[in-house]
């Protein structure tokens, strides 16, 4: 089984899939996903904001394919980023972190307060 040290050393590769200064003409900002299947078959899935402009890649890992809430959480921590505002963004992910996961077919929300 695949630990949790050997997805972050192997994350660089997936969340940098070419070489970004060597790509002139890209998206300003690029989201996409990618999946790591361990040996026995379960998947963690890499969700990822990619802004050529300033060589960055914000990602999160889930076992959860939550493709719509994780894009929208980290356009959210971008725009945290993008403010200055790392105090606010950990606090939010401090506290997602320690909800529970909600009950299959219920709605997820994700309210964003901008500081």
């Amino acid at each position: 089984i695949c630990s949790f040290q050997d997805s972050l050393q192997t994350l660089p590769r997936f969340c940098f899939p070419y070489d970004i200064e060597r790509v002139k003409e890209c998206p300003a900002v690029q989201h996409f996903t990618f999946v790591l299947t361990d040996l026995e078959g379960n998947q963690r899935f890499g969700f990822c904001r990619l802004t050529s402009s300033s060589r960055t890649c914000l990602c999160i890992l889930s076992y959860l394919p939550w493709f719509e809430v994780f894009y929208k959480l980290l356009n959210n921590l971008a725009d945290y980023l993008t403010k200055g505002q790392k105090n606010e963004m950990r606090e939010l992910l401090s506290a997602l972190y320690k909800l529970p996961i909600p009950q299959p077919d219920s709605p997820v929300i994700l309210q964003y307060l901008p500081y």
